[in-house]
């Protein structure tokens, strides 16, 4: 594929990703999505997404899963990005350790003063979300969404309670095939269990 010089913005990302096909029928001009993702990687560096609890405290656990997912990669923790939702818990933590290691951090804070286009014109009983609220009750899957979007190459989930955004995150995640470490702790001093999800490429790079 040919070079750009400079960064993509998300949209053009976004553009070159869709041209993805299935390899059954891809025509032999059009790259394969590990072709692509290698491109993105050469030319902007890896971007990792991190979403979790608000009260999530375990650091190693946030450490350890970041050098894995640039291993991963086959990337260096000094050329890669962190994208975090700047909520308290595992998003802040990650941003502190990310920082400590080298990383390029990206803050995705929720904004919750601003309505957008599925919130509803007038309040009503059946409504969730309506202009005139102080408060938009849709800022935090507004943002979750844009950080989806905002090209990132692997997601880490730190998951120490139910959380549904972080959830959702994942679902949304890895029903798109996308590779994600996920990271369970049932109390804040009991162990952490990880778990490898749509990363298949693992063991070749183990």
């Amino acid at each position: 594929m040919a070079r750009k010089s400079g960064p993509l913005s998300w949209g053009e990302e976004a553009e070159l990703l869709t041209l993805e096909a299935n390899d059954e029928v891809r025509p032999e001009w059009m790259p394969s999505r590990d072709e692509i993702e290698a491109y993105l990687l050469d030319i902007r560096g890896p971007r990792v997404l991190v979403t979790g609890s608000e009260n999530w405290t375990d650091r190693r656990s946030i450490a350890g899963s970041l050098k894995r997912a640039l291993k991963y990669l086959d990337r260096e923790l000094e050329d890669s990005t962190l994208i975090h939702g700047a909520s308290r818990g595992a998003d802040l933590t990650a941003a502190s350790i990310a920082k400590k290691l080298d990383m390029v951090t990206e803050s995705h804070p929720a904004d919750r003063l601003t309505h957008s286009s599925s919130c509803s014109k007038v309040e009503s009983p059946e409504a969730t979300c309506w202009v005139g609220r102080s408060t938009c009750r849709h800022a935090e899957a507004r943002r979750d969404q844009e950080m989806i979007d905002s090209g990132a190459d692997i997601l880490l989930v730190f998951l120490s309670e139910d959380s549904p955004e972080a959830t959702a995150v994942l679902e949304r995640w890895t029903e798109a095939d996308r590779p994600a470490i996920l990271c369970r702790q049932s109390s804040p001093d009991g162990p952490v269990e990880g778990e490898f999800l749509n990363m298949e490429r693992w063991r070749d790079r183990d």
